[in-house]
């Protein structure tokens, strides 16, 4: 777990994709992908609160590390799934 909390209400996920990856995806998986962006969906189904952001925009990775990278300046663990094409 990335948190201290026994049962946290929810969990943060941030889905970082390269704007070329996206070209490459089909429909489907576009589809798929279009889901991730509908939070109350995504918090009512699996209790995630999902951002879906381009991998090449290092504000946006900058806040996140900010936002969820530590608890009142405690590092928090943060798991990184690499999936290679």
């Amino acid at each position: 777990m990335a948190t201290d909390k026994p049962d946290p209400d929810d969990v943060d996920v941030a889905v970082f994709i390269y704007p070329g990856q996206i070209q490459r995806l089909s429909l489907e998986q576009l589809a798929e992908l279009d889901l991730l962006n509908d939070r109350p969906l995504m918090a009512e189904r699996y209790a995630c609160d999902v951002y879906v952001e381009r991998a090449n925009d290092s504000t946006r990775k900058d806040y996140f590390l900010r936002t969820f990278g530590d608890h009142y300046g405690t590092p928090k663990g943060i798991p990184v799934v690499r999936i290679h094409d």
